[in-house]
C-alpha cells in the first residue's frame, strides 16, 4: 500500500511538471499571437526599440534611425533570446552583399512555416535567462577542473562499501557507530573540495534554464527538413557523427539539475556522506565541458541565427504584398515600382516609381499608394 502511494505521488509530480511546462507553452503563443495582432494596430510600444545598437559612426544606420523608437528594428524585431536580438541588429548593420539570393531564399522558405517559427519563439521564450550566452562561454574557456580524475570510480567504491557497511549494520555485525563514523569521512572528503564545489555551482545555477531550453531549440532545428542552402549550412553546424547536439545539450542539462538537487538537506548530507555524490556530478561537469566546450558558441550561434532569421521571416508573412528585389547587371543601379516606407501606415505613406542609373537619377512621383514595396 505505501508503495503504490509513493509510486502515485512520484507520478503526479512528474505528471504536474509536464502540465505547467504545456501551460506555459501555450501562454507564450497566445503573447506571440497577441503582439502581432498589436502589431497590426499600429502599436509597437512592446517591442524593443534597439538603442543599445546605435553607432553614430556607422555608414548606413545612424542616419536611417535603424535603431531608435518606432526605428525598423523595432517593428521588425521578434527575437526572443538576447544573442538572436544582437544577431538581428548584426544583421541589419552588416550590408553584406555577395549573398543577398541566398538569404531571401532562406527568409521566403521560413516564411511559408508560421507554425515551425512560433513553436520555435515560444520555446525559447520560457527561458529564464539568469546570464548571457557570452557570460556562459567564458565560464567554460576560464573554468579549470579540480576533481581528480580517480573520481570517475571512487565514489562507486565508496557507495559500495557504504552499503556494504548498512547490510553489516542490519544483520548485527557492526555498530552503528561504524555507519556513523563513515557518513563524517565522506563529508570530510567532499568537504575538502567544499569552496570549489560551491563555485562550480555559482555557475551551473545560472546557466541550468538555458540548456534546459536550448536543447529543445536543437531538437527542433534538428527533426526539421529544409530546402535552401543557407538555412542547410546552419543546420549542418550542429551536427555530429555520433550524438546529437541536442541529445547532447539535453545530458548536460539534467547534470545540471541533478547538481541543484544539492540544496535539499537529504541529498546535501546523506547523499555526499555516502557515496561522495557531489564530487561525482562534479567530475562529469568537467567531463562534459572538456569534451564539448569548443563546440558550444557554434551551437549557440546556430540558435541565435534562427532566432533572429525568424524576425525576418515573420514580417514578410505579415506582408505578402511586399516584394523581394531582383539583383540585376545592366546599367539600372536601382528600378523601383510603387516604392514606400516599410514603417509607415499603408493608408497615408505616398508610394514612389523612380530609377537610378549610372550617373542619372530619375523619380515619379504620386504612385499609387496601394500599390507594392519591396523589401
Amino acid at each position: 500500500m505505501l508503495a503504490g502511494c509513493i509510486i502515485l505521488f512520484f507520478y503526479l509530480i512528474h505528471r504536474h511538471a509536464n502540465l505547467s511546462e504545456e501551460r506555459d507553452k501555450i501562454l507564450a503563443l497566445v503573447a506571440i499571437n497577441q503582439t502581432e495582432l498589436d502589431v497590426l494596430d499600429g502599436d509597437i510600444s512592446g517591442l524593443a526599440s534597439g538603442k543599445e545598437f546605435k553607432q553614430g559612426d556607422h555608414y548606413y544606420s545612424y542616419d536611417l534611425d535603424l535603431f531608435e523608437d518606432g526605428s525598423f528594428f523595432q517593428y521588425v524585431n521578434r527575437t526572443v533570446l538576447p544573442s538572436g536580438k544582437q544577431a538581428l541588429a548584426a544583421s541589419l548593420a552588416s550590408n553584406e552583399t555577395h549573398t543577398i539570393e541566398a538569404k531571401q531564399r532562406a527568409v521566403q522558405e521560413l516564411a511559408a512555416m508560421p507554425v515551425w517559427r512560433q513553436d520555435f519563439a515560444a520555446t525559447g521564450s520560457l527561458v529564464n535567462v539568469e546570464v548571457s550566452s557570452n557570460h556562459i562561454l567564458h565560464w567554460f574557456q576560464n573554468h579549470k577542473s579540480f576533481v581528480p580524475k580517480s573520481m570517475r570510480y571512487i565514489p562507486q567504491l565508496f557507495l559500495g562499501v557504504s552499503l556494504l557497511i548498512f547490510v553489516l549494520n542490519y544483520l548485527s555485525l557492526a555498530p552503528l557507530s561504524v555507519t556513523i563514523i563513515w557518513l563524517f569521512v565522506g563529508i570530510s572528503i567532499t568537504g575538502a573540495y567544499l569552496k570549489k564545489i560551491n563555485q562550480l555551482y555559482l555557475h551551473a545555477n545560472k546557466a541550468k534554464d538555458t540548456f534546459k531550453q536550448y536543447y529543445q531549440l536543437l531538437e527542433r532545428i534538428e527533426k526539421t527538413d529544409f530546402s535552401s542552402e543557407i538555412l542547410q549550412n546552419q543546420q549542418g553546424k550542429i551536427k555530429t557523427d555520433t550524438v546529437k547536439a541536442s541529445q547532447i545539450f539535453k545530458q548536460f542539462s539534467k547534470l545540471l539539475d541533478a547538481f541543484d538537487q544539492r540544496n535539499n538537506m537529504m541529498i546535501g548530507v546523506f547523499a555526499n556522506g555516502y557515496a561522495l555524490r557531489d564530487l561525482q556530478l562534479c567530475y562529469r561537469i568537467e567531463e562534459w565541458m572538456a569534451t564539448y566546450a569548443d563546440q558550444v558558441e557554434k551551437w549557440f550561434e546556430v540558435i541565435a541565427f534562427f532566432d533572429a532569421q525568424n524576425s525576418f521571416a515573420n514580417y514578410t508573412f505579415n506582408h505578402p504584398e511586399f516584394v523581394f528585389p531582383k539583383l540585376s547587371t545592366n546599367s539600372d543601379v536601382i528600378r523601383a515600382k510603387v516604392l514606400g516606407h516599410p514603417v509607415l501606415d499603408k493608408e497615408k505613406r505616398i508610394d514612389n516609381d523612380f530609377t537610378i542609373e549610372q550617373g542619372q537619377f530619375f523619380i515619379i512621383t504620386g504612385a499609387n499608394m496601394a500599390g507594392k514595396a519591396p523589401f
